[in-house]
C-alpha cells in the first residue's frame, strides 16, 4: 500500500541515523511527488480519471506529510551543520539540500482539492499570522 511505501522510506531514513540516509530518502520522495504531479508523471496508459484520483488521494493523504518529513530534516540539518561549522560537502548539508528541493517540489504543487489537508493547514498557518502584531495582513 501507499502508507507502508510511504512509512517504510521514513524508518529507513531514521534507522540509517545518518543525514546521508536522510537525503536519500528526501530524493526518493521528491522522486514519487513528481510522478504523482500532473506537469511531471509519467504517461502509464491509465485513463485520465485513474489519474486524477490517485492525485487526489496523494494530495490529500501524503502531501503534508511528505512536506512536514523535510521541514524536520531540513532543521535536524541546520542545526548539525550550525554545530560542527559543516563544510559544502558535508552530509548534513546534502540532507538540508535534499529537504529544500523536496519541499520546493511540494510548494509548487498545483493543488486542484479545497479539502485538502496541506491547504487547510496553510490557511490556518496564514489566518494565525494575520493576527499577529507587525505583520502584514494576506
Amino acid at each position: 500500500s501507499r502508507t507502508a511505501f510511504f512509512q517504510e522510506v521514513h524508518a529507513g531514513a531514521q534507522a540509517s541515523g545518518s543525514a546521508a540516509g536522510q537525503a536519500v530518502a528526501l530524493q526518493v520522495l521528491e522522486s514519487v511527488v513528481g510522478e504523482f504531479s500532473v506537469v511531471t508523471a509519467s504517461p502509464l496508459g491509465l485513463s485520465w480519471d485513474f489519474h486524477e484520483a490517485c492525485r487526489n488521494q496523494f494530495e490529500d493523504q501524503f502531501l503534508r506529510q511528505i512536506f512536514e518529513h523535510a521541514l524536520h530534516v531540513a532543521q535536524r540539518a541546520a542545526g548539525e551543520m550550525a554545530a560542527d561549522a559543516a563544510g559544502p560537502d558535508s552530509p548534513a548539508v546534502a540532507a538540508a539540500t535534499a529537504a529544500m528541493k523536496l519541499m520546493s517540489a511540494v510548494l509548487s504543487w498545483d493543488f486542484k482539492t479545497s479539502h485538502s489537508s496541506f491547504l487547510s493547514a496553510a490557511a490556518t498557518f496564514t489566518t494565525g499570522l494575520a493576527g499577529r502584531k507587525g505583520l502584514p495582513d494576506t
